[in-house]
């Protein structure tokens, strides 16, 4: 998501700027603001929201999905919705036991893990910026606001990449971790 913002953000600069600029021409129409005017205002931003949102939105989704795909392939239970699964979870023993297991162990050191990476990955890209970063006290707001916003974006593309990466390391260690859980005892 973080680099489809890259092709995203003119689209959304044109929409929100043509929105903006039309209200603005037409506020001598909108001058005596009564509820009406008001709601047909805020229902023209409404639509600029969701044309600016939709499209992030749907590759959300279709990127979510396909992962999804990848991962487990085609598979659709309503097992999880039973009422038998439903009472299983309540089960405070089990509850305990799997706050306390091994497996838990590994995950809060793979937590820490991406935590570290994830601040790491930050601290370079402020680093890096530093000596910009502490310019932009002299810069105009305008300027220094598309340099924040590039920052942030860098920040952003850097972090996606180290968290595709880490989604991959993790997704191969969990599908180890299952299929030795598959397998068979000496006994």
């Amino acid at each position: 998501m973080a680099y489809s913002i890259n092709g995203l953000g003119p689209h959304w600069y044109r929409t929100i700027h043509a929105f903006f600029v039309e209200t603005l021409e037409n506020l001598p129409i909108y001058a005596p603001l009564d509820y009406g005017t008001a709601l047909r205002i805020t229902g023209k931003a409404l639509v600029v929201v969701f044309l600016c949102a939709a499209p992030m939105a749907a590759l959300a989704f279709l990127a979510t999905w396909l992962a999804n795909l990848l991962q487990v392939g085609v598979l659709f239970t309503l097992k999880p919705l039973s009422f038998e699964e439903g009472i299983k979870k309540l089960n405070p023993i089990s509850g305990i036991k799997r706050i306390f297991s091994l497996k838990q162990f590994i995950e809060l050191i793979k937590s820490f893990l991406k935590i570290l990476i994830i601040g790491w990955t930050i601290y370079g890209v402020v680093k890096d910026a530093l000596a910009q970063i502490l310019r932009s006290m002299d810069m105009h707001p305008a300027s220094a606001l598309g340099f924040a916003g590039g920052l942030v974006l860098t920040i952003a593309q850097k972090l996606a990449l180290a968290l595709v990466v880490i989604a991959g390391l993790d997704y191969f260690f969990q599908r180890w971790q299952y299929e030795k859980s598959l397998r068979m005892s000496h006994k």
